[in-house]
């Protein structure tokens, strides 16, 4: 018997459309050459022996692409990129290893446009899109400062080369000493306070100078020339270094610069923040260890030091006998740091927040740390702190003095380990739990009694106790996190607004939601009354979000997902009980019923709505409503920012630089956007003569790690089966299903009795085959590598008289930011974006194309 929880399971629904189309004319169809970013390609052959070379070949001939980590987004608008690649040939780009639905992502069609979907935080940091607000005169002075050093490192570079040409010696003798005087002159006349917020300005406009002398070279230069010029243009970053710096983050800026940086890290003496990122990610540990030890030892005054993979046991005894105000320590996967490093920690007595993940440091080292420092708050991430109370416990004497740890993160709890968490570390305020098999009640965690952050994963609401966890609890919970979380019914949501009267913050993320009939009650407690921000990215019954909404009187921030079933007359329902005066935020991942209606009455009641989202993925909102609506705000000059994602047109004759548009984007990107991305980029050249891999030494020229990568091919045979005979009476679902059997080797012949898993059977018509050819290729194809093999498709079977048919199949990435065109790409359960073409030789071509399940709540299908 099937359990009651698989027998009624839904999958999850997607939207197809299907169209026929003669396929013997020379277009090929749009569903081809909208599609940007595809990931896999295969081809079914159905009663053929052997497939011909030239469709095994096709589509791997110069398919080969590439990958590039730590990417600055900057560098995608860079002027010599966009003249050589993007408007020359088909790039396409696609940044790897993020989730759309939670992380930053970046693409570049092949139509020249730039692609960022973000977050909200992050977009509106951006400041992109909307209003273009008046530049502060402080703003406008710091610019003009960035402009004024890269001049007079112009003329300097000049002067030098002129006179060196008579004295070689003058360049060593004079550079120093106007350096020294260009450097005194920002640090007499700039004030204190904005000096940090200087030296980001000096040091953005030297990377500019950097880029443009090292796009001077040819092979026909003079070296020598221009590496005096080079060597200038970087010397420059040593006028942005001062004793009156607090704060530097390395990881900003070039690798080029930060061999000057390094060097100068002994006169930045008033420095608090020291972010030295990943270092060399360590590869040269040993090399950079006396330079970063020389340079920390003249920081008297730092608080807060960040080096990961490269930091060392004796970097950190040179921070505790040197920086005796040090309260943050992360040296992340820094396999050097060992229990060495212990008693030098001990001596800093301010040290509040340390994180040691993934290194080298071994249990009863994490166990002297955490019992001798009584100043330690936050310790990150710790996989091995169960282990580590262990330890404490078989080990101590004497374990009445209790750990002062606060926050802590932690994937590998036993229920032991709870028990001696809560009676070890009973100061516990922030909390991120991965629930263990083995645990079965989370009540445990009820004598935590200063704890007013949770985040549980994995778990039951009812059957492992988080509700009366709650009960107990809830008085002093202020953000609540829960994540995959089964069994949360209305009932639920109530318990959580009648225990957590205080509440803040609270998310749902792929939890189960199942449908309940409560009785009415009266509530104790105002539901709701504290609660400012809400992600809810579940499925669930209207009535679940209704109650939920109708509440928050004070809600500020609203994100919710695809599956909500919110729409029109739900959310007036909830504007009549609660007008959400204070709304700032909202995005709705996708709604089938909101339409304008919803906007209007946002717009009448929300006064303080800053950013609505996402709007381009409600059916009911039509492109020219859209576009009217947007309008209306900049006449009207509403400051109401209503763009998902940000698309810059790189081919536009207005985005060059010098332009307004240009240098705002630039500048924004440079000064705003820090975070770097993985990508994969192909390029397809306009001219034979050009060599694909011209954008990979394009990188490589500009100090980026380039690994080539190339496609991966499968192909089997399926012998003697049954397979569908197209024709008016075949339900053309059936057949794509079928496919989808083929696709994943599932068995199609049945010739097994009473298998009632396994049965499936061939739709009818049918008939047998002798045999079924199957090829894929996985990797990363452009729409040009996909038009030709469409094209060597279509022409083999043109030919082929006695072939039932062929189909080719197509599968994008699933955390892809766009899906045909320009269409916003979401994610829900599977991210699916695909098409099949079934070619027939005598007849039309079938054309199936599939759209993921974010685009249609199940609760409507």
């Amino acid at each position: 018997m099937l359990s009651p929880k698989v027998w009624n399971f839904k999958p999850p629904k997607h939207h197809f459309s299907t169209e026929k189309r003669d396929y013997k004319t020379n277009d090929v169809p749009n569903v081809v050459t909208s599609h940007y970013f595809n990931h896999s390609v295969s081809l079914v052959l159905p009663d053929t022996v052997r497939i011909p070379d030239e469709l095994r070949t096709c589509i791997s001939e110069d398919s080969d692409y590439y990958r590039i980590n730590g990417l600055n987004v900057s560098e995608l608008i860079n002027k010599e990129f966009i003249e050589a690649f993007v408007k020359k040939g088909e790039l396409t780009l696609l940044s790897i290893g993020n989730k759309i639905d939670l992380n930053n992502s970046v693409a570049i069609t092949p139509s020249g446009h730039l692609i960022l979907s973000l977050l909200i935080e992050d977009y509106q940091k951006l400041g992109l899109e909307g209003k273009h607000e008046v530049d502060k005169l402080v703003d406008l002075a710091l610019y003009s400062i960035g402009e004024f050093v890269t001049t007079f490192g112009r003329n300097l570079t000049k002067h030098v080369c002129k006179m060196s040409k008579g004295n070689a010696q003058y360049g060593h003798t004079k550079i120093p000493l106007m350096l020294a005087h260009m450097k005194q002159l920002l640090s007499f006349n700039v004030p204190r306070h904005l000096y940090d917020k200087m030296s980001r300005v000096v040091l953005t406009a030297i990377v500019k100078l950097v880029k443009e002398t090292r796009g001077t070279y040819t092979d026909y230069a003079l070296s020598k020339a221009f590496w005096s010029e080079m060597t200038i243009a970087l010397r420059l970053t040593e006028v942005a270094i001062d004793t009156q710096l607090k704060a530097i983050e390395f990881p900003a800026w070039p690798k080029i610069m930060r061999h000057v940086l390094y060097n100068k890290l002994p006169e930045m003496i008033g420095l608090e923040v020291l972010d030295l990122g990943s270092g060399s990610a360590g590869w040269r540990t040993s090399d950079i260890e006396k330079v970063i030890i020389a340079g920390v030892s003249a920081m008297p005054n730092l608080v807060c030091f960040i080096l990961c993979f490269d930091c060392t046991d004796n970097i950190v005894t040179a921070l505790a006998e040197n920086c005796k105000k040090l309260k943050k320590l992360d040296v992340t996967a820094s396999r050097s740091v060992t229990e060495r490093s212990v008693t030098p920690l001990l001596s800093c007595k301010y040290l509040k927040e340390i994180i040691l993940c993934k290194t080298s440091m071994s249990i009863p080292g994490y166990a002297s740390l955490f019992l001798k420092h009584l100043n330690i708050e936050d310790i990150g991430r710790c996989d091995e702190f169960g282990y580590i109370l262990e330890y404490i416990q078989e080990s101590e004497d004497d374990t009445a003095n209790s750990l002062c740890i606060r926050t802590f993160e932690s994937r590998n709890f036993s229920v032991e380990h709870l028990y001696l968490l809560v009676d070890m570390c009973p100061y516990i305020t922030s909390l991120c739990l991965l629930r263990d098999e083995r645990i079965v009640d989370l009540t445990i965690l009820a004598t935590l009694d200063y704890l007013t952050e949770l985040k549980l994963l994995s778990c039951d609401f009812y059957t492992h106790g988080v509700k009366t966890l709650l009960e107990i609890k809830g008085p002093v919970i202020k953000n609540l996190h829960l994540e995959h979380v089964n069994e949360l019914d209305l009932n639920a949501l109530i318990s959580i607004s009648q225990y957590c009267p205080d509440l803040n913050s609270l998310i749902f993320y792929n939890c189960e939601c199942i449908g309940n009939d409560p009785h009415p009650r009266k509530f104790a407690v105002p539901p709701f009354q504290c609660l400012e921000k809400v992600k809810y990215i579940i499925e669930c019954e209207n009535v679940h979000l209704e109650f939920l909404l109708s509440h928050c009187k004070n809600i500020k921030v609203i994100h919710l997902g695809a599956s909500t079933g919110i729409g029109d007359e739900l959310l007036r329902k909830i504007l009549i009980r609660n007008p959400m005066c204070k709304l700032e935020e909202l995005k709705i991942l996708f709604s089938h019923d909101c339409s304008m209606k919803t906007i209007q009455l946002l717009m009448q009641h929300c006064n303080n709505l800053r950013r609505l989202s996402e709007l381009e993925n409600w059916p009911k909102i039509s492109p020219t409503e859209l576009s009217m609506f947007r309008e209306e705000l900049k006449s009207n000059n509403i400051k109401l920012d209503t763009s998902p994602i940000v698309t810059i047109d790189l081919k536009s004759e207005n985005f060059t630089p010098g332009k307004k548009n240009y240098e705002r984007t630039r500048t924004s990107l440079k000064e705003r956007f820090k975070q770097k991305f993985d990508i994969i980029v192909s390029w397809n050249p306009p001219d034979e003569n050009l060599c694909p891999s011209s954008v990979a030494a394009w990188f490589h020229k500009h100090e980026y790690n380039v690994v080539l990568c190339h496609q991966t091919s499968l192909q089997r045979t399926e012998y003697s089966l049954p397979i569908p005979v197209i024709s008016n009476e075949l339900n053309n679902d059936q057949f794509f299903e079928w496919l989808g059997v083929l696709s994943i080797s599932g068995n199609l012949k049945n010739d097994e009795e009473n298998d009632y898993v396994n049965t499936y059977k061939c739709p009818s018509p049918s008939m047998y085959v002798g045999q079924v050819q199957y090829l894929q290729w996985t990797g990363f194809f452009t729409r040009k590598h996909v038009t030709h093999l469409y094209n060597v498709v279509k022409e083999y079977i043109s030919k082929k008289n006695t072939l039932p048919w062929g189909a080719l199949h197509v599968q994008g990435f699933s955390d892809s930011p766009i899906s045909w065109n320009l269409k916003e790409h979401t994610f829900y359960t599977d991210g699916d974006n695909s098409y099949t073409i079934v070619f027939r030789p005598a007849a039309h071509s079938i054309i199936r194309k599939s759209l993921s399940s974010n685009n249609k709540p199940s609760i409507l299908q």
